[in-house]
């Protein structure tokens, strides 16, 4: 092994280092339950004979840290294995991990601003890396004696490409049982065999590791086992030892968290890894063809039934007492089925308007107009990313704000995610959003933490290169959920242009939306719509650009109109009249969306009709829901009701809940229900009617004036 810097920042991943662990303490003391206490049978390791000197000698140990509680208990585990200390490095990755460098000196930290995905986690681990073997342990778990040099022995076979062992509940609790069983069931065997791994424990040399290219970023749950197909794929075996051995103390001791835990592995891992490498195994090829929410209703039931008898003969040898946990056993198999049931029902639904639009909007209707009051946190967020820009358009209300360099950083963002409940829409805000290179990464946060549906994102178009980039990795990491790219064009060529400010806007917007065309026949959840701000500026031109429509922009969705609102950079700017915009609506739905549905151009006339409405009578034309279905978040912490009304409070003061919920925020929210300010915003117009459609339906009946 290397010596080095024991503590690296994500920004500097590059840096490799160690120390050599020393004056290790006493073993971990715990109680076991029964069945953890039984020992593994003396297998041979198939008939392979191992050389008399061994080739592979050290170990990297690599912990993503999630549990400050049980993290201690794992490190030392390792610390004091009966293996020589010069060639094992501990490599600790998470948030918050470089304060653990106060206990364990001699460790490798590598910090992150915000709680990575497993898979992430382990990956940067491993490039930091220096050992022959990689040897991932969780964070929740205790390597027993004997650990790491059992799974050096075992991979020194070159057939075997990884190992893991039996992972054993540390806790006798009744329902911990019953998620050791249930989940764990397969992992507790004596007989050494080809099987799929976890990453409880999971070894693999580091070369073949990264040959096969690491843990796959994307998923969130099965990346271990994703990983295991590639292996065998590889022509490797994976390799169930029983001599390797870990205590698992994941503290799911009630019936609530034991089955909460085995409805939530379902549904974050549906079927997709299965799905994936149908040629894996007969299993993986049934449950490829089962992968439809019809099909899996009929067959949830028996698959637990069996899931739970193979469970039982695979333990009952060495701990009898699972035929009594058997009934619990199957609830949680249930559980499991269920949630990859409602994984493959929320998949059938996810992409376009026409696929989920009318599902989801039945269900938002429902919780809006009858649930809406028990909302603690917004459901729909508007959130600032960053206040760079590269544009100098004529009326933007943020103007005052952009280039602060005060954005909010990848751990603060997270923390907010953490502090709200589930979200419906992700508005992304700016600045120009793709001017943030962690934009993908913050969506991600969002759809792990708060399963947001759909995510709206802006762009002024100006770099399609990097656009194309972020576009593509915010895609790949939306496990399916609508992503709407929104141009913004403010009329034709020398229009736009000056409007933004910026010679050859326009030619960058075509471009983008034809490379944004390219994406879409790779990934059918993409959306392209374009929205235009109008003001007396670019009135008259815009039943132009409308008219060129079909040509430079074909098949697309009919664009949104955007009433100037706030104080713009030039104040001389003024929307025109109210017959002037009920002419421009007019004319754009005769020249556009030719091909759009029915609901979408009722939904589109609802809302422009009551913004004309809030125009005319100075009025809120629908009660506004700001402050209750929707919040805003800038990029330097504010938090607002409204993008146009004052500050409740700031992230860097306070947290989230606490100033959503405080006097200031009560009071401020009263004043929006007694109608003390109105405005045009056509995304809290669009959720207000939702939350209230009877003014939708006085909309689309009522006659011009």
């Amino acid at each position: 092994m290397k010596d080095g810097a024991s503590f690296i920042p994500i920004e500097s991943i590059s840096v490799t280092g160690l120390e050599t662990v020393s004056n290790r303490p006493a073993a971990v003391g715990a109680e076991v339950s029964p069945a953890a206490s039984s020992t593994a049978s003396e297998l041979p390791r198939s008939h392979f004979a191992g050389p008399e000197q061994p080739r592979l000698k050290s170990a990297s140990v690599i912990i993503p840290y999630t549990r400050p509680e049980t993290v201690g208990n794992a490190i030392e585990s390792v610390l004091v294995q009966a293996y020589p200390e010069e060639w094992t490095e501990i490599i600790v990755v998470g948030k918050g991990s470089g304060a653990i460098r106060g206990r364990y000196p001699k460790i490798i930290a590598v910090d992150t601003p915000y709680r990575f995905p497993p898979g992430k986690a382990r990956n940067l681990g491993a490039a930091e890396a220096t050992g022959d073997v990689l040897l991932f342990l969780d964070d929740d778990c205790e390597a027993q004696q004997g650990w790491i040099g059992e799974n050096l022995a075992e991979l020194e076979n070159e057939a075997v490409g990884a190992v893991s062992g039996r992972i054993l509940g540390k806790s006798a609790a009744p329902f911990a049982r019953c998620t050791d069983y249930s989940n764990f069931g397969s992992c507790r065997g004596n007989r050494r065999r080809q099987s799929r791994l976890w990453t409880a424990s999971l070894g693999m040399r580091s070369d073949l590791f990264k040959a096969i290219g690491g843990f796959d970023e994307t998923l969130i749950v099965q990346e271990d086992i994703d990983l295991c197909f590639r292996v065998n794929r590889d022509g490797h075996d994976t390799i169930h030892q029983p001599k390797v051995v870990v205590l698992h103390n994941h503290g799911r001791n009630s019936l609530r968290s034991f089955l909460s835990y085995q409805y939530q592995n379902g549904r974050r891992a549906g079927l997709g890894v299965e799905s994936k490498y149908p040629e894996a195994s007969p299993r993986n090829k049934m449950l490829s063809i089962l992968a439809n929410p019809l099909l899996y209703t009929v067959v949830a039931l028996p698959l637990a039934l069996f899931g739970t008898l193979l469970t039982v003969m695979e333990n009952v040898t060495q701990d009898p007492l699972i035929i009594v946990f058997a009934p619990a056993v199957l609830l949680g198999k249930l559980s499991c089925h269920i949630g990859i049931l409602r994984a493959l029902i929320d998949r059938q639904l996810r992409g376009s308007w026409v696929r989920s639009g009318k599902v989801r909007a039945a269900r938002t209707l429902f919780e809006y107009l009858f649930l809406k009051a028990r909302f603690a946190t917004p459901r729909v967020l508007t959130l600032y990313v960053t206040s760079a820009c590269n544009a100098k358009c004529k009326h933007c209300f943020y103007w005052q704000n952009l280039n602060q360099k005060a954005d909010l950083r990848m751990e603060e963002i997270d923390e907010l995610s953490r502090s709200l409940g589930k979200l419906d829409k992700l508005l992304i805000a700016g600045g120009e959003p793709f001017l943030r290179r962690e934009l993908p990464e913050i969506c991600e946060i969002f759809i792990r933490q708060n399963d947001v549906e759909i995510i709206s994102i802006p762009t002024n178009a100006l770099l399609p290169d990097l656009i194309a980039r972020q576009l593509r990795r915010t895609l790949a990491l939306a496990d399916g959920r609508s992503i709407r790219l929104n141009l913004s064009l403010d009329g034709t060529e020398a229009v736009h242009d000056d409007i933004r400010g910026v010679p050859g806007n326009f030619e960058k917007v075509v471009e983008t939306f034809a490379r944004a065309r390219e994406l879409q026949v790779e990934y059918p959840n993409l959306a392209i719509g374009i929205n235009s701000c109008v003001m007396d500026a670019n009135y008259r031109d815009l039943f132009g650009l409308f008219d060129e429509f079909p040509g430079i922009f074909p098949n697309i969705e009919m664009p949104g109109l955007i009433l100037l609102r706030g104080d713009p950079y030039e104040p001389k700017l003024e929307l025109p009249t109210i017959q002037e915009l009920e002419a421009l609506h007019s004319y754009k739905r005769a020249k556009t969306g030719a091909s759009q549905p029915l609901l979408w151009k009722l939904a589109d006339m609802a809302n422009f009709r009551v913004g004309l409405e809030s125009i005319r009578t100075q009025s809120q034309a629908v009660p506004c829901e700001a402050g209750r279905i929707l919040g805003v978040v800038e990029d330097n912490g504010n938090v607002r009701h409204c993008e146009l009304l004052p500050p409740i409070g700031n992230l860097r003061e306070k947290g989230f809940q606490e100033i959503w919920t405080s006097p200031e925020a009560v009071i401020a929210r009263e004043k929006i229900v007694r109608g003390e300010c109105h405005c045009t915003h056509e995304c809290n117009v669009f959720e207000s009617l939702l939350a209230h459609p009877a003014h939708g339906l006085k909309a689309l009946v009522k006659p011009k004036d």
